[in-house]
């Protein structure tokens, strides 16, 4: 047999070089025949001459697909009938109303002749008067159950059960796993079915445990999978290949009678589980303080007990399940040492269910909800990049009552797509510090109904999480120290905020919450009235897409309360009103720095005596409206004439206005008073006491 590759990328690339004599043929109609879904591995001279003779004479068109692949179009090129690269497929889709007959004419001839006279004089040694590219539509269109039954003799399966078993098993549906002396069937890694005897003829199928009707599946063929089998001959069947044997076959289902569902699921009951999901996998668990842990690789039935600093559990066939228990109050360190703390890894896809608590409790996991001791599961999974989480098994951490750092980097850098219920009402310091840190696949967050804050407590939980669309409520109405800092700082995917109904903050408690949330449009409300220091300082830092921002009714400021809060939001043209009177130490400084788009600022302080430090950290509003647009409109209170010209007062070329009683002015942007500046901002006590140049009722000026 002609290699594939060569043979059709020869045909169909060296149009010109054909050589396609034919001896002794004397057919009148040339006529081809290809089914729906065909793959064919080799083109025989036949089908290229009728396929180039219809191209030649208009009836077909050729075009270039990826690679080498030619792709075979009707005349109006508006569908496929087939592709040609290592071996020829024919579109699913075709019947006879695609059907190509050509009866060839004296002006046909003059086209063959010029197009390519060998394949001409060819035709013409065959009296070929008429060329046919016929099609009939799909025949899979059998759907076949296989019936086994607990206890049923294998002997009743029919030639074509055993064909489509065969296929389920060749493509990837069904494996075959070695199970002491039997093979046992399984499917997604889960057991269904032996067969148990001494020899085919009184062979009996035996349902494993907990397999019932709830298991029946259908498989849908698709033309990946007949492709992979044209070539791979039966033996027995005269050179028939399997996807000759199931040519017919649309799906296959298989169906079981006469076994009883198992329990449901307890992932609560169940130790912390992995489940590989190829053969060959290794679970690695790193335990540099050589801790006591137990595995088993029989789901539980049996364990080893080992304190070994490097744990590797190797070899393990897909569907094995290993399971991990302890009786050890913390797997990390007190210290904050993430390289002294447990870590579990894979070197292939495994599933992760069943509950954590066994590493703590080796027997009493079940019901155990309080957890002792610091850091408990710190770094737990970090960097675990073949973490799979199963759609219907759970991986439970039903611990409420929480302990310093316990779930401090459980899962950072880990592929977890679904994450754990967090049933905890109290949080405690750091509990959940950078749990899910640049976790790439999860696209929601788990709910988090925590009324009780503590320093720290979600500080970073979801940061770098770019894949995250969904944020949980947050329904504490107290906040804490940094209790929400850079929780969802670098989420790129979310474009929704979580309602913030707290009214109490504490230092630092929205730091960089948002930070970098470059596809969030809408900022949540923030009722609080009464603020803290640090408490918003760069909430929304290069929120990019954000074009509302929210009222800020408060009216006392803290030091650095708003600063940087909407730094770098180039999204953003109308500031909030900014009522308070009374400027503080860095409340506004660099708060809406490099926002581009910003025109329209309303400030009504009417002390802006921190503004007169030297210190730029030390002032109220230093480079707050740094890179701005260039005009635009700032209304100030009637009467406060300190704002400087500039990134630090009001932006050179906007128009201000000011406000009294419902009435505005509208003036040149200047200071009215007879107070000095320096070209920094800086307010002079007094007249300048050095040469140089100065700021003086908006203008600059040259002491000599």
């Amino acid at each position: 047999m002609i290699q594939t590759s060569l043979y059709l990328k020869r045909a169909l690339l060296s149009l010109f070089a054909l050589v396609t004599i034919i001896t002794g043929a004397s057919a009148q109609d040339l006529s081809v025949t290809y089914k729906a879904r065909e793959v064919r591995l080799t083109m025989s001279l036949t089908e290229r001459n009728v396929i180039f003779t219809l191209f030649y004479l208009g009836e077909l068109q050729l075009q270039e697909g990826y690679g080498d692949e030619i792709l075979v179009y009707n005349k109006a090129g508006d569908k496929q009938l087939m592709s040609i690269a290592n071996y020829l497929t024919v579109s699913d889709d075709v019947s006879s109303d695609d059907n190509v007959e050509h009866v060839l004419t004296t002006d046909d001839w003059a086209v063959l002749d010029e197009k390519n006279a060998t394949l001409a004089q060819t035709l013409r040694s065959q009296d070929v008067e008429k060329v046919s590219l016929l099609f009939k539509g799909s025949t899979a269109t059998k759907e076949v159950t296989i019936q086994i039954t607990e206890g049923g003799s294998a002997t009743a399966m029919t030639q074509e059960d055993g064909y489509c078993m065969m296929a389920l098993t060749t493509f990837g549906v069904l494996t075959q796993q070695i199970d002491g002396e039997k093979m046992v069937y399984a499917r997604n890694g889960e057991p269904l079915f032996y067969l148990s005897g001494d020899s085919p003829a009184t062979a009996v199928f035996k349902l494993c445990d907990g397999v019932s009707e709830d298991d029946n599946f259908t498989y849908v063929i698709t033309d990946e999978d007949r492709q992979s089998v044209a070539e791979a001959e039966v033996p027995g069947t005269a050179g028939k290949t399997l996807a000759d044997l199931i040519e017919d076959v649309k799906s296959i289902s298989m169906s079981f009678v006469g076994g009883s569902p198992s329990a449901p699921f307890d992932p609560y009951t169940t130790p912390l589980t992995f489940e590989p999901l190829v053969d060959g996998t290794t679970v690695i668990v790193s335990n540099p303080r050589g801790l006591t842990i137990e595995y088993s690789i029989n789901g539980g039935s049996t364990w080893s007990s080992t304190s070994a600093t490097n744990i590797a559990i190797d070899n393990l066939a897909a569907g094995t399940k290993v399971c991990l228990r302890g009786d050890n109050a913390a797997y990390g360190m007190a210290n904050n040492d993430a390289s002294q703390a447990v870590n579990i890894k894979f070197d292939k896809d495994c599933y992760v269910y069943g509950n954590v608590m066994s590493l703590v409790s080796s027997t009493g996991f079940a019901t155990l909800t309080k957890l002792t001791d610091t850091n408990t599961f710190q770094n737990l999974f970090g960097g675990n990049d073949h973490f799979f989480s199963h759609s219907t098994k759970d991986l439970v951490l039903p611990a409420t009552t929480l302990t310093q750092g316990c779930y401090n980097g459980m899962f950072a850098r880990a592929t977890i797509s679904r994450a754990p219920e967090l049933p905890a009402t109290t949080a405690v310091r750091s509990c959940y510090y950078r749990m899910f840190y640049a976790c790439p696949n999860l696209k929601v967050a788990p709910a988090l109904p925590a009324t009780t804050m503590d320093y720290d407590c979600y500080h970073g939980m979801f940061e770098s999480c770019i894949a995250l669309e969904e944020a949980p409520e947050l329904p504490a109405m107290q906040l804490d120290w940094y209790c929400y800092d850079n929780m969802f700082r670098g989420c790129t995917a979310l474009t929704k905020a979580p309602h913030l109904p707290a009214t109490t903050l504490e230092y630092g408690c929205y730091e960089y919450m948002f930070g970098q949330c470059t596809n969030l449009e809408t900022a949540p409300a923030l009722p609080a009235t009464t603020l803290a220091v640090n408490c918003y300082n760069a909430m929304f830092y290069l929120c990019s897409a954000l074009v509302n921002a929210p009222e800020l009714p408060a009216t006392t400021l803290a030091d650095n309360c708003y600063a940087s809060m909407f730094y770098g939001c180039s999204s953003l043209e109308k500031a909030p009103e900014l009522p308070a009177p009374i400027l503080v130490t860095g409340c506004y400084n660099y708060m809406f720095g490099k926002c581009t788009k910003l025109n329209y600022v309303k400030c009504l302080a009417t002390d802006l005596s921190v503004n007169s430090s030297d210190k730029d950290w030390q002032r109220g509003t230093n480079e707050w409206l740094y890179n701005v647009a260039d005009k635009g409109t700032f209304i100030k209170a009637e009467g406060v004439n300190d704002w400087t010209i500039g990134t630090g007062g009001i932006p050179e070329g906007w128009t201000t206005e000011e406000v009294s009683t419902g009435i505005s002015n509208l003036t040149q942007n200047r200071s009215l008073g007879e107070t000095w500046y320096t070209l920094s901002g800086r307010r002079l006590s007094g007249n300048p006491t050095a040469a140089g140049i100065y700021v003086k009722r908006g203008k600059k000026t040259v002491v000599k």
